[in-house]
């Protein structure tokens, strides 16, 4: 999985993030060649297993987090080793993010590259988060890497579009589907199954078993999804297709802005919204518990009752006391004139030239 800023995600994939484009200009404000100039991309590894990349990383995972030692750490398996350090990852993100805010001013692009497996990344707390993280700060555009000669079944080529779906729906941003590869097998079957169902049906005719009348089925069901599809046809290897990739990511930064973009700022605003409603509550709540506090420590030792063990404030009685339990049957038959010598005893009573002292035990406690 891939992402940038403008930003992009793949499957095999990967995420790219834009900052802006920009175009080359004459002096009379007219394109030369009508051709769009880019600065390299900045590169970040999020795939914390990769043995090793094709490219040097400008920030790499595996610097921050040691894989194995996870695994070794917390007992786990390859893809729980994944996913423990990408959450550890996680959690350094805002340092990530802030680098991308320097590097800004001198690259176009912040590519992602993820963890492959659909699991560990598009499902997981720490992709979902990285993923929102950088599509409220950049223009993030998801990039779904299929390797082409994989699927020229049929069968296999309904099983990517399946992921596709899912990590569309799931990340509800721009969305280009990329077929790699193209130097060994041709892109031009796909794009026929995703414009043609009977193209895609008639290819189906061998599949006589239950998963080709599944598959039909499906493609029937995508029909719609297929639409608004954005796809291209690279080769990773020779570069072929490479400048139709960055004007399929150009023309999803523009959806993202007209589209996603309002979509994205409203659901923020209504998080803080709910945020600031639970943090009044939470203020509420305690002013009331202090001013519970200070009419408890002002109320007058007559007005105490006793329940049980348990100390309760009633509408004119102020808060139960539990020590003065044993004292609740001699104060309701005592006569007013024996209250008032008891609450008497039990206050302190300043004179002129000093304090009478009093029993602790009377105090409350």
């Amino acid at each position: 999985t891939t992402t940038t800023t403008k930003t992009t995600c793949d499957s095999n994939s990967a995420t790219t993030s834009e900052n802006s484009s920009k175009s080359s200009d004459n002096g009379d404000g007219a394109e030369k060649n009508n051709v769009v100039s880019h600065t390299p991309c900045y590169l970040i590894n999020l795939d914390p297993a990769v043995y090793q990349l094709p490219f040097e990383a400008n920030i790499d995972v595996r610097e921050t987090v040691d894989y194995k030692g996870v695994m070794k750490t917390y007992g786990l398996g390859p893809n729980g080793g994944i996913v423990t350090s990408l959450n550890l990852f996680a959690t350094k993100f805002d340092e990530v993010l802030d680098i991308m805010e320097k590097r800004s001013a001198t690259s176009d692009y912040f590519l992602f590259d993820t963890p492959g497996q659909i699991e560990v990344f598009t499902w997981s707390a720490s992709g979902s988060i990285i993923t929102e993280t950088l599509a409220s700060s950049f223009p993030t555009v998801i990039l779904y890497v299929i390797d082409t000669p994989r699927c020229i079944s049929p069968v296999s080529f309904m099983s990517n579009m399946l992921y596709a779906c899912s990590i569309l729906y799931k990340t509800r941003l721009p969305f280009v589907l990329v077929f790699n590869k193209v130097d060994i097998s041709g892109s031009e079957f796909a794009f026929e199954w995703l414009r043609d169902y009977e193209a895609f049906r008639d290819a189906l005719q061998e599949e006589t078993a239950y998963i080709g009348t599944m598959a039909r089925s499906m493609a029937l069901v995508l029909e719609e999804f297929y639409q608004n599809l954005r796809a291209v046809g690279v080769s990773a290897l020779t570069g072929a297709g490479l400048d139709e990739l960055f004007v399929a990511v150009d023309e999803a930064v523009d959806e993202y802005m007209t589209v996603f973009k309002p979509e994205i700022d409203e659901l923020f605003t209504e998080k803080e919204r709910h945020r600031e409603m639970a943090a009044n509550k939470s203020l509420e709540d305690l002013a009331k518990d202090m001013r519970i506090g200070g009419d408890v420590m002002n109320t007058p030792s007559s007005s105490f009752i006793s329940v049980g063990d348990t100390d309760l404030e009633t509408p004119g009685k102020g808060v139960v006391n539990g020590k003065e339990s044993e004292r609740k049957n001699d104060m309701e038959s005592s006569t007013n004139e024996d209250v008032k010598q008891q609450q008497q005893q039990q206050n302190v009573v300043l004179e002129e030239g000093g304090a009478e002292e009093y029993d602790s035990d009377d105090c409350v406690e």
